[in-house]
């Protein structure tokens, strides 16, 4: 089980904000917002399905609390691949 809180993991081109939340034992639950240049913010109500798993929320490289780029060779499906 991952500890609860958030932070910042770094990235090849900088650095993704990403937030645990929930001490449930469940299989956790990865949510992953649109884009470009949309965050997280929406799926915040997620969180409260955090009574039955951890709920691990995240902003791709270049949106919400992300390190924000103009450098499109970073937006590639591979790329968001290896963020998670």
């Amino acid at each position: 089980m991952l500890e609860t809180g958030e932070g910042n993991l770094p990235v090849p081109g900088g650095e993704i904000w990403y937030k645990v939340s929930g001490t449930g034992k469940g299989t956790p639950l990865v949510l992953i917002h649109g884009g470009p240049g949309a965050s997280s913010f929406y799926l915040k109500p997620f969180e409260a399905l955090g009574n039955d798993r951890q709920v691990i929320r995240y902003d791709q490289l270049g949106c919400g609390k992300s390190t924000y780029t103009e450098d499109t060779t970073l937006f590639t499906i591979e790329r968001k691949v290896l963020e998670l």
